[in-house]
């Protein structure tokens, strides 16, 4: 029974996602057959050459999820996962600097409406994710360089007891349920000293290391205090989310509360759902993903967390997810010159959005969901402010961490 259970969930997670990518793009590939004059238009001529060049890419990287090789992707996932993010951001850019679109102006954003055309702001503010996927892709490549650095202090953790924690939460643990108020108390104490400590030896190790290169010395402090590292590729990884202010901002609840006669119930029901994608993405998938990996408590699940760019899971939720992107404006493309119809381009993107949360589930068993959860908070309490949430949510998470820490010394 166990094995049938396991032989499910293997297909419903993996198979059935691949299955529908297959169908996307098998009828996306028939399209384009019929009407290869898509690609060889004058105007836009750098756009529509970047976009054939993306649409060959992406293929190539579901073709080596269907035949699984490391010969067939001879690249590597690094050099592939850099030149996919390149070739989204540039593909948005022309789009922008080629098209313009700056005297169009809709009621409201998006590409499901048949009657909506694509504004030069929707395609800046494109750019901007898309330059996002190519931060976090990197970032998560660090991760796994860097795992050795990682390891060696996670599994000082788990020597303290706390290899037996829930990885799906990480506050709401048994060690913070005090036998006693003075036990707490203590706990709390032992903490703050903990952390001073940590400071100290910190800031000692800082002016002892200026006598090295610097080379040598980031590496002797990386070694010795892996928190700092962490918190430096938090930093970097959260800090595009700084200049957010600086591209244009379109609201997905315009699409369903703004008064649109030519739209329809339906697909205002779709932009609510977009809706809701979106925050979880950005809480859960983003931010509380990215915090998520940092605090990998169990011992059979800290190389796979670092590793875990290499893996199948991941490798078709990334693709997924970067195909979303680029599709939402390429579909709604293929509609305008009559290459699609509009109810073909709904199913494509129902598909496609199926196809996408299904992939997206294995991924969600690295995510604490306190911390995502606190992520949300702070994104409805202090709005537009994502680096400084982040960096004191992680800040949160290791006093925790020390926290929890004391509370098993006493009690043990």
């Amino acid at each position: 029974m166990d094995g049938l259970i396991v032989l499910f969930q293997t297909w419903y997670f993996t198979q059935l996602p691949l299955l529908l990518g297959i169908i996307f793009f098998s009828y996306l590939y028939i399209v384009l057959g019929q009407q290869p004059q898509v690609f060889q238009k004058q105007h836009g001529r750098h756009h529509s050459f970047t976009g054939f060049c993306y649409l060959l890419w992406i293929t190539w990287g579901f073709l080596d999820l269907i035949f699984p090789s490391n010969q067939f992707l001879f690249i590597g996932y690094w050099w592939y996962d850099v030149g996919l993010g390149l070739l989204g951001t540039i593909l948005t850019l022309f789009a922008a600097f080629e098209f313009q679109h700056k005297n169009i102006h809709n009621i409201a954003s998006g590409t499901l409406d048949k009657h909506a055309t694509v504004t030069y702001g929707e395609m800046i503010e494109h750019s901007f994710y898309q330059g996002l996927n190519l931060w976090q892709i990197l970032f998560l490549h660090l991760l796994s360089s860097f795992a050795v650095f990682f390891t060696s202090s996670v599994s000082s953790l788990s020597s303290t007891s706390l290899s037996s924690m829930n990885t799906s939460w990480l506050f709401f643990q048994p060690f913070f349920l005090p036998k006693s108020i003075h036990s707490f108390v203590d706990a709390i104490n032992l903490s703050c000293q903990s952390v001073m400590g940590f400071m100290i030896s910190v800031q000692s190790a800082v002016f002892s290391s200026l006598t090295v290169s610097p080379l040598e010395s980031m590496r002797s402090l990386c070694q010795q205090y892996p928190q700092l590292l962490q918190c430096g590729l938090l930093f970097l990884v959260t800090l595009p989310w700084y200049f957010r202010s600086f591209f244009p901002i379109n609201r997905f609840s315009d699409n369903y509360n703004k008064s649109d006669h030519q739209s329809t119930p339906f697909i205002r029901f779709l932009y609510r759902m977009k809706k809701y994608q979106y925050v979880f993405y950005k809480h859960c998938l983003l931010h509380g993903f990215h915090l998520s990996l940092l605090f990998p408590f169990q011992n059979t699940m800290t190389m796979l967390t670092y590793s875990l760019v290499e893996q199948r899971e991941f490798r078709m939720y990334w693709l997924f997810l970067n195909t979303s992107y680029v599709m939402e404006f390429f579909l709604q493309t293929l509609v305008k010159k009559d290459y699609l119809q509009q109810s073909q381009m709904l199913q494509l993107q129902g598909i496609l959005m199926l196809a996408s949360t299904l992939a997206a589930l294995p991924v969600m068993r690295f995510i604490h969901w306190d911390i995502a959860f606190l992520s949300l908070v702070g994104n409805f309490t202090m709005r537009k402010h994502d680096l400084r949430n982040t960096m004191l949510l992680y800040m949160i998470c290791l006093l925790m961490l020390s926290l929890t820490r004391s509370l098993t010394v006493i009690y043990v």
